[in-house]
């Protein structure tokens, strides 16, 4: 869910209108929102994308390089973002990249 909120919320935009909750059981975006600015905050201070993009020129000999579209610009969580479409030039995956950064990273 956080590689998905990072993804599609933009700055200013409610969490929950992204979040699929026909019964209501999500009364307010805080609990979710905490969280997400934990790890935007140890992510901006750590450099995760960096980090993660070092490791796969290590190993490639040749950087990661993000399209434009790609930019994190506009999005609420830049470098939770960042990480997330690093990640998944990194792994190749489109989903779950979160847990395979975590094996990688310790977040």
């Amino acid at each position: 869910m956080l590689e998905y909120l990072s993804c599609q919320v933009g700055k200013g935009e409610d969490i929950l209108r992204h979040i699929d909750d026909p019964e209501e059981l999500i009364l307010c975006e805080d609990r979710i929102v905490r969280v997400m600015r934990r790890l935007e905050r140890d992510c901006a201070r750590a450099n995760y994308p960096a980090f993660l993009n070092s490791r796969y020129t290590d190993v490639y000999n040749r950087p990661i390089i993000l399209s434009g579209k790609q930019t994190a610009q506009g999005r609420r969580f830049p470098w939770i973002y960042a990480l997330v479409i690093t990640a998944r030039q990194f792994f190749g995956n489109n989903t779950g990249v979160l847990a395979l950064v975590n094996t990688v990273i310790n977040l």
